[in-house]
């Protein structure tokens, strides 16, 4: 039996999802504990899972990438190259975004109906191991084994959703307003 990774439950609770060494993502009825779907295609462990909030798709990644599956099971993923391994997946809480945290270091958000990288979050020095939207999802933090958190966004001064390009420098645990008076890591 290989270690589960990662789980999820969906924005109603009705179904469990979960991500494991196997190169599998199983969704399961929460209730009762029925397996309800296996998604196969990672040819890797899978170390993040995640619903959408309207639970109509699921984020994973994996060693070597990161997808996006309608939960359906009738169509094939999406699939987002671009850093590996993918350590964890986040989706922006309209749906229209999902961000990625990664081994190099960096976090990428992309365009979720495309596959398209919007934005690429440098700044930590170590593996991004977690990133997650603010509920408005107006600003993205990454957690990092560099032991600091950088936030991204917030305040009005940034729209994730809205971003394009590069940010190569990024503020730890404070305003992205503060990161002009000490820009770099920031705080620890």
């Amino acid at each position: 039996m290989k270690p589960v990774r990662s789980v999820a439950f969906s924005p109603d609770g009705a179904r469990l999802a979960t991500a494991s060494d196997d190169r599998t993502v199983k969704v399961w009825n929460a209730s009762n504990g029925l397996e309800l779907l296996t998604l196969k295609g990672h040819t890797g462990g899978v170390d993040s899972v995640v619903f959408s909030s309207d639970g109509a798709r699921l984020a994973t990644g994996s060693r070597e990438t990161a997808k996006i599956w309608p939960v359906d099971g009738r169509q094939q993923p999406l699939i987002l190259n671009g850093h590996i391994p993918f350590y964890s997946v986040a989706f922006s809480p309209n749906g229209t975004r999902l961000a990625t945290g990664s081994f190099d270091g960096t976090a990428k958000v992309w365009d979720v109906s495309t596959g398209l990288e919007v934005l690429t979050l440098k700044g930590h020095i170590k593996p991004v191991r977690s990133v997650t939207f603010s509920p408005d999802g107006t600003s993205l933090a990454t957690g990092s084994g560099d032991g600091t958190v950088n936030l991204l966004g917030g305040g009005g001064d940034l729209e994730v959703t809205g971003l394009a390009g590069e940010v190569s420098e990024a503020a730890g645990v404070r305003p992205p307003s503060s990161a002009e008076n000490n820009p770099g890591r920031g705080s620890r």
